[in-house]
């Protein structure tokens, strides 16, 4: 790490700093305003996309850490539409991927979905704005998914006036459930969580919910780290 910082200070940084002064001269601007600053020293780092990966930092931005920490970028560990429970979930297994071995990222897998299988409408549906409620409320196909499983619950909520439907621009919560169901569908959303009388959580699919929401993106970085 000492090695690699100090090619960087003594390198790298000064020759992006002339280039830049070269190109600030060749335009003509009044002040420099392009600058670079070096971020991490990392040992370990996997990539999905641009701006999209996690690193296992040894040294962030000049400051050499006790305790090497992870730092994820743009994944869905690290995003608002992912399920509350399963952001930390895929952070630890980020940190299992980077640092550990595949058993142990095996024994971490069938240990989380243990806990998640049995885990509440809350914490495990997806959060999602839902916008076209009135455009969408009489359309028999291509809806979208967030606001079919809304038009479903102000459905239900007809007859229960102590309930608020959902309104356009709100934030909900929607999930997979199983079928065939009383309910003739698929998904469904809530403002917050369900009424406890439909007792949702024995409708949630789990099995999708688990692929989709956690699998799916876990898959994608074990492929890239074979």
């Amino acid at each position: 790490v000492t090695l690699v910082d100090r090619f960087c200070e003594t390198v790298v940084t000064p020759t992006i700093d002339d280039s830049f002064a070269r190109l600030a001269d060749y335009c003509h601007v009044r002040d420099a305003c392009l600058t670079m600053k070096r971020e991490v020293i990392a040992d370990v780092g996997v990539w999905n996309a641009k701006k999209n990966y996690a690193l296992h930092c040894l040294d962030v931005e000049g400051v050499r850490l006790q305790t090497p920490k992870i730092k994820i970028m743009g994944m869905s560990a690290v995003k608002s539409s992912t399920p509350s429970m399963v952001r930390p979930l895929l952070t630890d297994a980020i940190q299992i991927l980077l640092t550990g071995t595949q058993d142990e990222l095996w024994t971490f897998v069938e240990r989380a979905w243990e806990s998640f299988r049995s885990a509440s409408f809350e914490n495990v549906a997806f959060p999602r704005s839902v916008n076209g409620l009135v455009e969408y409320a009489d359309a028999e196909k291509s809806i979208p998914i967030a606001v079919r499983a809304a038009l479903l619950y102000n459905r239900l909520i007809q007859d229960h006036p102590q309930f608020d439907a959902i309104r356009d621009g709100q934030k909900i919560k929607f999930c997979y459930i199983r079928v065939p169901n009383r309910y003739q569908s698929n998904v469904i959303a809530a403002p917050g969580g369900c009424p406890a009388e439909w007792k949702i959580e024995t409708l949630i699919d789990y099995h999708v919910m688990w692929e989709k929401a956690f699998l799916e993106s876990l898959r994608e970085l074990v492929a890239h780290v074979g």
